[in-house]
């Protein structure tokens, strides 16, 4: 299967900004520096990131300490995974089957806790994805970024 990188994909749309830079400028170096004060401002830059580029998230994992705290995130492309054969197989199926949307794509966004630094860091970012992104004038309608 072939992998995208969406940060070498150059097709001209325009990008959203955080903080005042274009996620088009934003190396890998400067994404895995990225710090957050919480969970859900980094998933709203992920969210935003992904819009950008034209991809779907989905929360995947979410580990915490004794105290109930939140030690470390993670977000998934979208058509990350497939789906399980149970579903596939099914012999007494009365409806048709929903539509194949996963394609095992790796594309991955991982927050962890720092003490240090009191703040969440970016452990773990892979950009390849195993499907072809979006357009901008798609991505109103992939599930995460629909809005009412």
């Amino acid at each position: 299967m072939q992998e995208i990188n969406p940060l070498s994909k150059n097709d001209g749309f325009t990008s959203s900004h955080h903080n005042g830079i274009s996620y088009r400028n934003l190396s890998m170096e400067d994404l895995t520096k990225k710090e957050f004060k919480t969970v859900d401002e980094a998933e709203i830059f992920y969210n935003e990131y992904s819009a950008a580029f034209g991809f779907g998230t989905r929360r995947h994992g979410l580990h915490r300490d004794r105290n109930d705290n939140i030690t470390s995130r993670s977000w998934v492309c979208s058509k990350q995974g497939t789906r399980a054969a149970k579903w596939l197989n099914k012999e007494n199926r009365k409806r048709l089957p929903k539509k194949v949307t996963r394609q095992n794509c790796p594309a991955t966004f991982v927050v962890r806790f720092c003490k240090e630094k009191d703040a969440f860091v970016v452990t773990r970012l892979n950009n390849n994805h195993s499907h072809i992104l979006a357009t901008q004038d798609e991505v109103p309608f992939i599930r995460s970024h629909r809005h009412v």
